[in-house]
C-alpha cells in the first residue's frame, strides 16, 4: 500500500506561528490535512468496502480508542479536478465544509507514496443497500423516514452550491442497526456547481444516473433523480433497469428512462407514486428541488414525531466566555464523540429545524422554547443561547454549535476527553503546549472575558504546561 506505511515518526520542528485575526470556531479548523503518514497510530481490523480506485477499512485510532472507517485512495488515477492543493483531495476540501448531522464526518487526510487516506466517522449499521438484503423491502413509513434524513442532507449540500454526483444504496450508511439514522458518504465524485455553464462529465454508479448526466450537460437535479431512485429501490427491492452490463443499462436511461407509476411502483399509495414521479421526472428543469420535495405532503404524512414534549432540556448551557473551553468542547464533539451517543440531540435537531436547512434559526429555537417556557422567557433564552453559541456569527445555530448548546457538558468535559485534546494541541508530541500552538489552531486568544485573561497570563511569555496542567486549566474556566 505505499512506502513508510507504519514506521514513520512524528514531526518535532516547531514552526513560527502567524497570528490570523478572523479565525472563527467552525468543526473544519480540526480537520487536519497532513503530509506525514499517519498510519502507526491506527490498528487495522478488516476491510469494509472497496472500488475501483479506493478501499475502505474499519480501524482503531488508538491514541483514543475510537474505531474510525479509513479510506485509501491511490494517487495515480487522479484527475486534477480531484485534488486540492491545501486539502489534497477535493473530497477533503468538501467535506470540511459540511456540518449536517445527515452528513458523515472527516477527521483528517495524510498520505503515503501511493495513497491518500481520509480517516471518517464509522456507522455501524452498515449501508442501505446491507439493510435492504436483510429487509427485502421497507415499509412506505420506513422508505420516508430514510427519503426525509437523505433529502434533508441533499438539500444542505445544494444550498452549498455542490452536486453529491454518487448517491446510491451503498452510499448511504446508517448510524447503528437499532434506528433509522443516515449518513450520506462518499464525495469522491462531489463537485462545486457550474451556475452559468452547467456541470458535465459522467460520474457516480449506472443505476442511478439521471438521463441528463448521459446526455451531456447537467446541474443539482441530477441528485434528485438518484433520491428517486434510491425511493424506488428501497419500496420495491428491485433494479431500476433490466440492462446485464453498464452499457446496456446506460442505453436504457436515455432511451426509456424509470418512471415512477402505478405499474412501476404496485400496490403503492397514490402520494408515494406522485412523490416519486416528482423526483423522477424526465425534464431536469420541470424536476422538484430538495427543498421542495422535503414540503411533498407523502413526506409530511410519514414525518413522525420522535418526542412527545419538547426535545430540549428545560435549561440550556451556560457556556464559558473562554475561546479554549469552547474549543476544546468543539473539538470533542467534532472528532471524538461517536455521533451514536448524541442521537437524541440529532433527532432534536432535525425536529426543530421545520424548514429542514440545515440549521436553527432564531424563530425555529424560540417557538420551541415556547412549549416550556413563557413567550418572555423564550425571547430571552434565545437571545443568550445565540449570543454564547453562534460562535461563526452565521445568524443560525449550525449543528455543532446546537450540539454544544444542549449537550451535558459534565460529560463532554471528562478528563479523559480533554486529555484526547490536548494531544491535538500538542502537534508536535513533546507533552507541552504554548500559546502559539493553541492559537495556531483556534485563533487568537484575546483578553476581553477574564477566561482569556487568564489563559493568556498562565502562558505568557513563552511559557508551556503539560496535559495535567491543561486538564486542570479547562476545569477552573469551567467554574
Amino acid at each position: 500500500m505505499g512506502c513508510g506505511l507504519f514506521k514513520s515518526k512524528p514531526e518535532h520542528q516547531r514552526t513560527l506561528y502567524q497570528r490570523k485575526t478572523d479565525m472563527s470556531l467552525t468543526p473544519a479548523i480540526f480537520l487536519r490535512a497532513c503530509s506525514m503518514p499517519n498510519l502507526e497510530y491506527y490498528t487495522f481490523i478488516k476491510t469494509i468496502g472497496k472500488g475501483t480506485f479506493s478501499e475502505v477499512y474499519l480501524t482503531e485510532y488508538f491514541p483514543i480508542g475510537q474505531k474510525r472507517a479509513l479510506k485509501s485512495i491511490k494517487k495515480l488515477p487522479l484527475t486534477s479536478s480531484q485534488l486540492s492543493e491545501e486539502y489534497k483531495v477535493a473530497e477533503m476540501q468538501i467535506l470540511r465544509q459540511l456540518d449536517h448531522p445527515n452528513i458523515i464526518k472527516c477527521f483528517e487526510i495524510f498520505e503515503d507514496c501511493d495513497n491518500f487516506y481520509l480517516a471518517l466517522e464509522y456507522c455501524e449499521g452498515g449501508n442501505l443497500m446491507k439493510k435492504l438484503k436483510e429487509n427485502a423491502i421497507f415499509t412506505e413509513k420506513q422508505a420516508a423516514e430514510v427519503i426525509d434524513q437523505i433529502l434533508s442532507g441533499v438539500a444542505y449540500i445544494h444550498r452549498k452550491n455542490l452536486i453529491h454526483r454518487d448517491l446510491k444504496l451503498e452510499n448511504v450508511l446508517l448510524q447503528s442497526d437499532e434506528e433509522i439514522d443516515v449518513k450520506i458518504a462518499d464525495f469522491g465524485s462531489a463537485c462545486v456547481q457550474d451556475l452559468e455553464k452547467g456541470n458535465r462529465g459522467v460520474y457516480g454508479t449506472d443505476y442511478y444516473l439521471a438521463p441528463e448526466v448521459l446526455n451531456g450537460m447537467y446541474n443539482e437535479k441530477s441528485d434528485i433523480w438518484s433520491c428517486g431512485i434510491i425511493l424506488c429501490c428501497l419500496v420495491t427491492g428491485l433494479p431500476p433497469y433490466s440492462g446485464k452490463n453498464p452499457k446496456e443499462v446506460r442505453k436504457q436511461i436515455v432511451s426509456n428512462p424509470f418512471q415512477a407509476n402505478a405499474q412501476t411502483l404496485p400496490g403503492k399509495s397514490l402520494l408515494l407514486v406522485d412523490f416519486a414521479s416528482k423526483l423522477l421526472e424526465i425534464n431536469s428543469n420541470d424536476r422538484i428541488s430538495a427543498k421542495k420535495a422535503l414540503e411533498h405532503p407523502w413526506l409530511l404524512l410519514n414525518r413522525e414525531k420522535k418526542f412527545d414534549s419538547s426535545p430540549l432540556p428545560i435549561n440550556y448551557n451556560s457556556f464559558s466566555k473562554s475561546k479554549l473551553v469552547q474549543g476544546v468542547l468543539m473539538y470533542i464533539i467534532t472528532c471524538l464523540v461517536k455521533s451514536k451517543n448524541l442521537s437524541s440531540l440529532s433527532e432534536a435537531f432535525r425536529e426543530i429545524d421545520n424548514n429542514r436547512n440545515g440549521k436553527i434559526e432564531k424563530e425555529e429555537l424560540e417557538s420551541e422554547l415556547r412549549k416550556t417556557h413563557s413567550y418572555r422567557k423564550s425571547q430571552e433564552i434565545t437571545e443568550k443561547i445565540f449570543e454564547d453559541y453562534d460562535l461563526n456569527q452565521s445568524n443560525a445555530i449550525e449543528f455543532t454549535e446546537f450540539l454544544m448548546a444542549f449537550a451535558d457538558h459534565q460529560q463532554l468535559l471528562s478528563q479523559s476527553l480533554i486529555s484526547a485534546a490536548f494531544e491535538r494541541f500538542d502537534k508536535d508530541h513533546d507533552g507541552k503546549i504554548f500559546l502559539n500552538d493553541i492559537e495556531k489552531l483556534i485563533g487568537p486568544i484575546d483578553i476581553n472575558d477574564e477566561e482569556n485573561l487568564i489563559v493568556r497570563n498562565k502562558l505568557g511569555f513563552g511559557k508551556a504546561i503539560d496535559k495535567s496542567e491543561f486538564i486542570e486549566l479547562i476545569y477552573k474556566l469551567m467554574c
